[in-house]
């Protein structure tokens, strides 16, 4: 998980979402305790939820199977000379992904879409703003997950009716 802002908020959500769903998980990077002395411990089954910096990912030269960009803004320009490097550094999160692996991004910032379209990797966004119509959305108290099948599941969330789970044909209007 990077971005300007977010990733501790990020890293932990999704940690506590894998570890509920009984999966073994470990939580480190720019966040806890660090991971490289607990590597003898991880297996090849468990999930690493890591929270990385840029300047831990500006000589990165692998990326992980599942990177999230939760935004980019300017930050950190006391290190890197300007905006771009900046981004660069961000960008080797992806950059070494397979066709396999998974992009997730904040599709309501202009920075991190633009990057993902200049990237022509395809990805995964998400979005509170409606700007999109695939991916995770959310639209008043409903979340919305939408591909290119165009076919959605919708889960109520917070102060929504409990347990109530609805499928549905994109766009949500449609309902």
């Amino acid at each position: 998980v990077t971005g300007s802002d977010g990733k501790t908020t990020t890293t932990t959500l999704v940690y506590e979402m894998l570890s509920a769903q009984g999966f073994r998980c470990h939580k480190g990077g720019n966040i806890g305790a660090p991971l490289l002395p607990e590597i003898a411990n991880i297996k090849p089954t468990d999930i690493a939820v890591v929270e990385l910096s840029s300047f831990q990912l500006h000589d990165m030269h692998c990326s992980p199977d599942v990177a999230v960009i939760t935004n980019l803004s300017p930050n950190h320009l006391d290190y890197h000379t300007d905006m771009q490097e900046y981004i660069d550094a961000k960008k080797n999160i992806f950059l070494h992904q397979t066709p396999n692996n998974r992009l997730v991004y904040n599709y309501d910032n202009p920075v991190s879409r633009d990057l993902i379209a200049r990237s022509g990797r395809e990805a995964v966004p998400f979005s509170i703003s409606g700007g999109t119509d695939r991916g995770v959305l959310l639209r008043g108290r409903v979340m919305w997950t939408a591909s290119a099948t165009s076919r959605c599941s919708t889960w109520a969330i917070s102060g929504s009716p409990a347990g109530t789970m609805w499928k549905t044909t994109w766009p949500p209007s449609a309902r």
